[in-house]
């Protein structure tokens, strides 16, 4: 049994602040009192069911709306946080706090989640997910992240390891789901060494060719019409040979975050299933929700 499923499992998060707005978006601080044993977070969620409030209601409620994902960003490992989660049985048992990107605007959920406060519980199942690191940088020194302000914090755990391991990152960032520059409000997320450019003109932008050029390691997380354009533009500015046509994705160079319907977090209802470049199927929830961009739209 690895440590993907000896931590997945039910438990009530403890919410430690008030949901925070950034950008386009809101996150929110909570304490499990599960002890976490991976180092990656990168490409982890939770499911949250929403509106229930104990567990006699979990167990017999069943009009409910079925789970809202909720994306990990950062975590804070028990043996760095002093105060043990309130619904702790042991008050010196420790707790863990994470850091949650919430859905967005538009879903169902969203309002009862920023309803949240100190002290409120939040039933949760999880985590789930495949771990995601981006490669050691012992040979690749620069990664580039391209995303919209929307999903580029679902890729702050990832950004952060690269860092810590003595990488460089260059953040290219586009519009958000209004439309607007968040970049200003996006510094205060993001670590000091970040590289941070906001792309105008999104792939015809002479930073998003430059940015694939410099780097050793490409992270997206855009949306899919977006991600199809880029991938060739990218084949074209640095895979691009002398032998017309065979330019290709190389497997290891370029990764990306797909936002799937993800409901049960097993893989089972099927509604999180993603097509793949040779014409099948993958389930994001538990071969991603970050693929290899190769796999996604081919070499």
């Amino acid at each position: 049994m690895t440590d993907s499923d000896t931590n997945s499992i039910r438990r009530w998060a403890t919410v430690v602040e008030s949901p925070r707005r950034v950008g386009d978006r809101w996150t929110l601080h909570v304490t499990l009192d599960q002890p976490w044993t991976d180092e990656s977070v990168g490409g982890r969620f939770f499911m949250t069911r929403c509106g229930i409030e104990d567990d006699t209601t979990d167990s017999h409620a069943w009009n409910y709306y079925a789970g809202c994902p909720v994306y990990a960003i950062t975590l804070q490992p028990a043996a760095h946080n002093d105060q043990p989660s309130q619904e702790s049985t042991d008050s010196a048992r420790p707790c863990a706090r994470w850091h949650w990107l919430l859905p967005a605007p538009t879903d169902p959920s969203l309002p009862w989640l920023l309803a949240r406060r100190p002290g409120d519980r939040i039933l949760v199942y999880g985590p789930y997910g495949n771990p995601f690191s981006v490669p050691a940088p012992a040979t690749r020194r620069n990664l580039v992240v391209i995303a919209d302000s929307a999903r580029l914090l679902a890729l702050l755990s990832p950004i952060h390891e690269f860092l810590d391991h003595g990488g460089r990152v260059s953040v290219l960032v586009l519009p958000g789901l209004d439309g607007v520059n968040h970049t200003a409000a996006l510094v205060h997320a993001l670590a000091i060494q970040v590289e941070l450019q906001f792309l105008e003109a999104g792939s015809n932008d002479p930073a998003f060719i430059d940015g694939v050029r410099w780097a050793d390691t490409a992270l997206f997380a855009v949306d899919a019409a977006q991600l199809y354009q880029m991938a060739y533009k990218m084949r074209n500015a640095r895979f691009q040979t002398s032998i017309a046509g065979s330019s290709n994705v190389q497997d290891e160079f370029a990764y990306a975050l797909v936002e799937a319907d993800l409901l049960c977090g097993y893989g089972a209802c099927l509604a999180c299933s993603v097509p793949t470049a040779g014409g099948g199927v993958t389930r994001a929830c538990i071969h991603g929700p970050i693929f290899p961009l190769s796999r996604l739209v081919g070499p």
